[in-house]
């Protein structure tokens, strides 16, 4: 019988979020260079076949890392959905949908910060003044 591929069972995508809040650094791709990739790679194949052996869906290590991929994606874009009414304008009760467990958990592994607004990456607006804007030009206009 050919393996399922399909979605993952609760239990395995449970099991997922579990090993990778206790493994955060795996979570967040920080595990880099020569002992970093390698120990990455150990631990996606431990993880790959924890995964596998539980029954539901069997997976290569590439396809459970694109469920990780597409789970942190989804949280991110709840994390957004969610903050989103909150700066509407207008009165009246909060509309913002709740986050479910899962993307709650994605959004602790991933740490402070992940899905916020990246307000440092704006550009600055322009200047609201009529003072005459200097000069770059390196030469002088001569007097006549």
């Amino acid at each position: 019988m050919a393996p399922h591929t399909g979605s993952a069972t609760p239990e395995q995508s449970d099991t997922l979020l579990n090993f990778l809040d206790e493994h955060r650094d795996l979570a967040r791709g920080r595990l880099r260079g020569g002992d970093g990739s390698a120990h990455s790679k150990r631990l996606w194949k431990e993880l790959c076949n924890m995964l596998n052996s539980m029954g539901g869906s069997t997976k290569s290590i590439q396809q459970w890392q694109k469920v990780w991929f597409d789970r942190k994606h989804l949280a991110k874009k709840a994390a957004a959905d969610a903050r989103r009414p909150a700066s509407a304008t207008g009165g009246g009760p909060s509309t913002a949908p709740s986050l479910s467990q899962w993307q709650l958990k994605v959004l602790s592994i991933m740490g402070i910060g992940f899905g916020e607004r990246q307000t440092g990456s704006r550009v600055p607006p322009f200047r609201e003044t009529n003072e005459p804007i200097p000069s770059t030009s390196s030469h002088k206009q001569a007097n006549h």
